[in-house]
């Protein structure tokens, strides 16, 4: 089985990639691999998980600018990551936080850090490229012909986007399209991308929901994505492609992009330097760590909808039933056990009815808010960092930014119902983690 991961070398693409070649740890188990290989018809994916055979092809321009490193997409070029993850409005302290040259170095130094990891696996292949030159990366995904495609390559940030949108147009619009076109060319079984929850804007109601119209954004980056969700809706009606764009919201956790909030704010307290609140610090955002948001990435990714490419081995309509691999099967099982409250539904076959299916009438396109459904006040965020830092911030509050959104808060009845997709990190837990991510690497990495 082969999948193509954009932006493998950005902070969600990296922790994507690390879980498809196994590289935490996770121990394979003749009863996880038993479980998917029922769920599916493809003889192919079925030997794919028997084997826990998965090849993976991360794609990255490794350019210095700490938006793109996830988002994988900086001035010069288009690389890959979509942090959108990646992408979801973390900026919340004023750009005097950091330096930008020093950030900048921050970012080269992570994404060099992130690739070699993911580089020591026999499974994971890099090709430095990018997405916006569209001869070049016809020509690597027609090579490579993944079954599956993780998009993650994008540019992001709120307040960056307003004064340079001719570069978030070339990376979130131009750069997607070139990814879709290599699809229409050679059909994978199903592409998942990145969308970002900044694509609700005015009139949008807590919690954000996708049903609700996304026709106003408050920022140009979300205005990007939103186009970006229609360019895609178009692709899957019209050339029957089978596309899941996810709305990331507020991703945090190890290994991020070291011009977000957790690295900045760390680094301000652990320097006895000023933090420059928005909003003064009221802000409330949907924290979601990084392990919930793979979770779900690869829950959605390998249950796709299909409708005239049928491709894959799924249905001719509705979802089909993807090949779960066994090293993190049991994983996504065990995310919906007794501990979240919930039945552990069967997540490697297909419901009987999509939700989000219907809403595209009949396309194969889909649209899911990938969030933790908890927002928090960002002073309280600050103040859980104080505590795991054991050092007190010199906090100073600034009035609003344009663009910014006073609160997000993600619905995850659509996505709870398609993959049983249930977060499971509560903050304390994941900011626990992070912090002690940053004491290991704060002076080598950052």
């Amino acid at each position: 089985m082969k999948v193509l991961v954009t932006g493998a070398a950005g902070f969600i693409g990296y922790h994507v990639s690390r879980k498809l070649v196994g590289g935490d740890g996770d121990a394979t188990t003749a009863a996880a691999n038993a479980t998917a290989a029922a769920a599916t018809a493809n003889a192919a994916d079925v030997a794919a998980i028997a084997a826990d055979d998965i090849e993976v092809l991360g794609i990255d321009l490794l350019d210095d600018d700490a938006t793109a490193g996830d988002d994988g997409i900086g001035y010069g070029g288009i690389g890959g990551g979509g942090y959108g993850s990646s992408s979801s409005g973390y900026d919340h302290a004023s750009s005097s936080v950091a330096d930008a040259a020093a950030v900048a170095r921050q970012a080269r130094v992570l994404k060099r850090a992130r690739l070699a990891q993911l580089a020591a696996h026999k499974r994971f292949r890099f090709v430095q490229a990018d997405l916006g030159d569209a001869a070049a990366y016809g020509d690597i995904h027609a090579e490579f012909r993944p079954d599956y495609v993780v998009h993650l390559g994008a540019r992001a940030g709120v307040r960056a986007s307003i004064g340079h949108p001719a570069a978030y147009v070339r990376s979130n619009i131009t750069g997607f399209l070139n990814v879709l076109e290599a699809a229409r060319a050679h059909p994978p079984r199903h592409l998942v991308y990145a969308s970002s929850s900044s694509v609700y804007g005015a009139g949008a109601r807590l919690p954000f929901s996708e049903e609700q119209a996304a026709d106003r954004p408050l920022s140009f980056y979300g205005a990007t994505k939103r186009a970006g969700e229609l360019i895609a809706h178009s692709h899957a009606h019209v050339h029957g492609l089978a596309l899941t764009g996810l709305r990331f919201f507020t991703v945090y956790g190890p290994w991020g992009r070291p011009d977000m909030a957790p690295i900045l704010f760390a680094k301000a307290i652990s320097e006895g330097r000023p933090l420059r609140l928005f909003n003064a610090g009221r802000s409330r955002r949907d924290f979601t760590y990084i392990d919930d948001i793979v979770d779900g990435v690869l829950r959605v990714l390998f249950h796709p909808v299909f409708a005239r490419n049928t491709s894959g081995g799924g249905a001719a309509d509705g979802v089909g039933a993807g090949a779960v691999p066994g090293a993190f099967a049991a994983d996504l099982a065990a995310s919906s056990s007794a501990a979240s409250g919930l039945a552990a539904p069967d997540v490697f076959a297909a419901p009987a009815a999509d939700p989000a299916a219907d809403a595209f009438a009949g396309a194969p396109s889909r649209i899911f808010n990938l969030g933790h459904n908890r927002p928090v006040e960002i002073l309280h965020f600050v103040r859980l960092l104080e505590t795991l830092l054991g050092k007190k911030a010199r906090i100073e509050l600034l009035p609003p930014q344009p663009g910014d959104m006073p609160e997000t808060c993600a619905s995850l009845e659509r996505i709870r119902a398609a993959v049983g997709y249930e977060p499971k990190t509560p903050l304390e837990d994941g900011l626990a983690r992070f912090v002690k991510w940053f004491k290991a690497h704060d002076g080598v990495c950052l």
